[in-house]
């Protein structure tokens, strides 16, 4: 992302939406790798989705 130092939440979206494009298909293909790792049973609730609760808190 060449960025040097902590940059304002602007600019740091902005620069997270500039690579967004890039970074989604493999953000997609290591989620569905950790869940299989895992050994998540995914059980599809609709046709076309999957319901999926997780906690992302790092509290």
């Amino acid at each position: 992302m060449s960025i040097r130092k902590v940059p304002s939440s602007p600019t740091l979206r902005q620069r997270f939406d500039m690579a967004g494009s890039t970074w989604n298909n493999i953000i997609l293909e290591e989620s569905a790798l950790l869940l299989k790792k895992a050994g998540v049973k995914i059980i599809p609730c609709y046709k076309d989705y999957v319901a999926l609760d997780i906690d992302v808190s790092p509290l």
